[in-house]
């Protein structure tokens, strides 16, 4: 007789519910646990190659853990005698979950690395990224993989913070469309995605990743929340929960969030994950408990399926105390059987567990990099110097990412690896290598006089100079990698910045080559926005580049010499100063110094600030092109309550097709709700194809969910009166 779990005519919950009432205490807990390499935790758990040499010497392994995470380049055949051993020697023959990282490509030798997310952000191009998360779920899932631990939603806010290159941006809108884009592209290769940080993570206390953040529930909801409920609704099959607290308690022992709200009211019913090695950190970091059981018996109340790495909350103190009753076993079902259900509905049970073959990088995939890298650097000024001339016979290129590609964090970066293509690849592509100078100037953080002297020997040498500053953001931050070019790691998780302009010996570079009087052109490879007002105002012109993945080099060459029309738009707003932040466009009408309105200068002090405009640098939004645009007009009619039907009329006045992103907001000058409404809201955006000449009308409709807010209950409810309708150079207004 089969079991009816076995039964692939049964329904995915009949065969979760059989297995489940088969399965032994020790059996569950095992189910919420992750095999990891080389004992990575502070408590003893299950090590990968322990695991597979007790099954080569024909043993039983010690701990054998339902999942299983694969770091860089475990090799395949050790996936496959344990996923083997899982389904064939294991009493119920339960498939393990392979997971893995995959936030722009899979971190896997020979697997497709694209722009970061900050980049992919300013696309405003959410097909662009499902076809991206399409092919890292192929790639994912002919290596072995059936969850990747991404895409990250979290709102950027806090720009010290290091991981704001993973996110794609600070407008909430923005965030949830990027973020269920990936979800629908890497779940439709058959592997889960699992959405983070949940929830606030973007804004840690003083920049400092892992620290407090401080934030009401009412901007949590309406400006970090929905995100993540985009990502639920469009079928998200895994959630990873932050590891910091919010007024002091930890999202992984929240109950509130991690379950009434979750899946309460978002109606979530996947897995959660914590983050790595955070139920140890519930004790020695935030110290919330010394007692390995209690911490178990939080977490579990409070939602959380799986413990990852290590086997300290759900070890044998946590397994006691359910056999004893101290903690409820229904509750661990309630876990395992989510656990199973993702399983089943992955066709982990049904053939679908093991490598079929490897799929690796090739023109297609490297294609479809080069055309994100294109379309996520974004102009941000240009006195008319690009795209460069015909005349321009040869130029030079200094600074530390001229002739390295900064891919930046969550990437795969093997040693002496040659294939992502630099800056200075890109000109030579170009020019020939005869014609393309390089001096590099400075390191990221120090330089010297020889370097320095060098550079301006080369500038005289060259008709036009450009200069590529930035940062470093490799894996994780850096670990495995930062030896490769012995460089500090300034941009990535758990390196944060106190100061965000660029770097001092980078500036001074900069300052001596607007000294010589050649043309200079900024490009700037960095993981966020940097403090850029004394360079933006010298150079001829300045362009973003991000860290634009492997083919981001030739993009941006392309990109200089006319080949790409550029079309990013930032999507996040940069800084004044180091005392400018946050500096994100989306506030409260109260904001940013909407009450004196008298910034001042050292020649003219005023109010909001006494030296200063409140106001950032530059927008979310912004973005210069080659190609000229014009908006004609913006048109809006309310065709049902709170139902307003929008029309964009725009044209390419330019001799070059190109594209545009059409980005629509919304303003409310009185919410009449007691509630101080927002300055601005992004409520659309379509990015559009203009042939040369082109005029063309551009529709939307925006829904009552344009116009909501949660009321003084914290109920949602919608806001009449007038509202002001804008695009780019234009705006009207209407009734709803």
């Amino acid at each position: 007789m089969v079991h009816a779990y076995k039964d692939k005519a049964k329904s995915i919950q009949e065969r979760a519910d059989d297995l489940l009432s088969r399965m032994t205490l020790d059996e569950k807990i095992d189910q919420m646990h992750v095999m990891h390499v080389a004992n990575y935790s502070r408590d003893m758990s299950s090590d990968i190659y322990d695991v597979y040499n007790a099954i080569k010497a024909g043993e039983e392994p010690k701990r054998f853990f339902g999942a299983l995470f694969n770091l860089v380049n475990l090799p395949k055949k050790i996936i496959d005698t344990i996923q083997r051993y899982a389904l064939t020697k294991t009493r119920l023959g339960i498939p393990v979950m392979v997971m893995g990282e995959a936030l722009h490509g899979l971190i896997r030798e020979n697997c497709t690395r694209f722009p970061q997310n900050i980049g992919l952000g300013c696309t405003f191009n959410e097909s662009l990224v499902e076809e991206i998360a399409a092919v890292i779920g192929r790639e994912s899932y002919t290596n072995g993989f059936r969850q990747v631990f991404a895409p990250n939603v979290d709102v950027i806010r806090e720009l010290r913070w290091g991981r704001v290159q993973e996110n794609y941006g600070e407008d909430q809108y923005l965030v949830g469309r990027m973020g269920a884009a990936y979800v629908r592209g890497v779940q439709s290769q058959g592997v889960a995605a699992t959405v983070k940080h949940y929830l606030g993570y973007g804004m840690p206390e003083n920049g400092l990743n892992l620290s407090s953040v401080h934030i009401g529930e009412r901007d949590l909801r309406e400006q970090i929340l929905p995100p993540f409920e985009d990502c639920v609704r469009e079928g998200a099959k895994s959630i990873m929960l932050a590891y910091h607290d919010m007024d002091g308690v930890p999202l992984h022992v929240s109950k509130y969030w991690a379950n009434d709200v979750l899946r309460g009211e978002l109606n979530f019913e996947g897995t959660t994950i914590s983050d790595w090695d955070a139920l140890t950190m519930l004790n020695w970091y935030q110290h919330c408990s010394d007692n390995k059981k209690e911490i178990g018996k939080m977490t579990l109340t409070a939602g959380l399926d799986i413990e990852a790495p290590t086997m300290f909350g759900y070890a044998d103190e946590f397994k006691k105390a359910v056999e004893c009753g101290e903690i409820d076993e229904k509750l661990v079902d309630r876990a395992v059987l989510r656990i199973l259900k993702l399983k089943f509905e992955l066709g982990l049970f049904d053939g679908k567990a093991f490598n079929f073959r490897t799929l690796k990088k090739n023109k297609k995939s490297l294609a479809l990099a080069r055309k994100a890298a294109e379309q996520s650097i974004v102009l941000l000024k240009n006195d008319g110097i690009l795209p460069l001339k015909k005349e321009v016979k040869k130029v030079a290129v200094f600074g530390p990412c001229a002739q390295f590609a900064p891919l930046g964090g969550y990437t795969y970066y093997p040693t002496n690896d040659t294939t992502p293509k630099t800056l200075y690849d890109g000109l030579v592509e170009h020019l020939g290598q005869e014609n393309v100078l390089f001096a590099q100037g400075t390191r990221l953080l120090q330089t010297s006089e020889e370097m320095i002297k060098e550079a301006v020997e080369t500038a005289k040498q060259a008709d036009v100079l450009i200069l590529a500053c930035g940062d470093s953001g490799r894996y994780c931050g850096g670990g495995l990698c930062d030896e490769i070019v012995n460089e500090p790691v300034l941009c990535g998780e758990n390196f944060d910045m106190h100061d965000i302009r660029i770097p001092e010996a980078q500036r001074k570079l900069f300052e001596t080559l607007k000294n010589t009087g050649k043309p200079l052109v900024l490009t700037l490879f960095t993981g966020r926005p940097n403090v850029i007002v004394n360079e933006f105002e010298q150079s001829n012109a300045v362009l973003q580049a991000w860290y634009p993945g492997e083919m981001g080099g030739l993009a941006l060459a392309d990109i200089l010499f006319g080949n790409v029309n550029p079309t990013g738009k930032l999507c996040v707003s940069f800084p004044r100063s180091n005392g400018h932040f946050p500096c994100n466009y989306n506030h409260r009408k109260s904001a940013r110094g909407n009450f004196w309105k008298k910034p001042g200068t050292i020649e003219k002090p005023g109010k909001d600030y006494v030296l200063s405009s409140p106001k950032a640098f530059l927008t979310f939004g912004d973005g210069l092109g080659y190609v000229p645009i014009t908006y004609h007009s913006i048109k809006a009619k309310k065709t049902d309550e709170f139902t307003v039907e929008v029309k964009v009329t725009l044209s390419n006045d330019g001799a070059q097709d190109t594209e545009e992103s059409v980005l629509i907001f919304t303003s409310c000058s009185f919410s009449n709700s007691v509630i101080v409404p927002y300055e601005k809201l992004l409520k659309a955006f379509k990015r559009v194809k203009l042939k040369a000449g082109q005029k063309r009308t551009i529709c939307f409709t925006l829904d009552k969910s344009a116009f909501s807010y949660l009321d003084l209950d914290m109920k949602k409810a919608y806001a009449s009166g007038e509202y002001v309708i804008s695009t780019k150079d234009c705006s009207t207004s209407v009734i709803v």
